[in-house]
């Protein structure tokens, strides 16, 4: 009984983690990627006016000492730049948000260079390239039961 009550106070503490409204959410984990100042270094002069941003930076060094196509060693990123904006502090729209998220892939991947196969060494690895990986205008009726996501 007390391992179960454990468990479902430890995954209440979790969900609430997840659910932070205040601040843009990494897509990797789901938690925020903002404490009280961009970037962790950066002090964000427009809060106050309900736009956050996100900077998340992922790199990997990898490599294959024997085996596959090709022994070598390399080095791939990804960069994720998200903002929120509360429409309602910035220009008076009544519980109305909107979230951007876009990634920035560099690198060459080891799974496509020198593997050649499908099946992903890294979760980062992709074709370099700028993707906008979500955008969406969201609307909230009464006390945040209802909403609806566009986007």
């Amino acid at each position: 009984m007390a391992v179960v009550l454990f468990l479902a106070t430890n995954a209440i503490g979790q969900e609430d983690k997840k659910t932070d409204d205040d601040k843009p959410a990494d897509p990797d984990t789901g938690e925020s990627t903002v404490e009280e100042k961009t970037l962790g270094l950066l002090p964000n002069p427009l809060q106050k006016y309900g736009v956050k941003f996100a900077a998340t930076y992922i790199g990997e060094v990898l490599g294959i000492a024997s085996g596959g196509l090709k022994q070598s060693a390399i080095y791939e990123g990804r960069l994720n730049l998200a903002v929120d904006v509360d429409l309602q502090k910035l220009i008076g729209i009544d519980k109305l948000t909107f979230h951007a998220n876009m990634f920035l892939i560099h690198g060459d991947g080891l799974s496509r260079s020198n593997l050649q196969n499908f099946f992903v060494v890294s979760g980062i690895e992709a074709l370099p390239s700028t993707r906008l990986y979500e955008a969406y205008f969201e609307k909230q009726w009464g006390a945040k039961q209802v909403s609806l996501k566009l986007g």
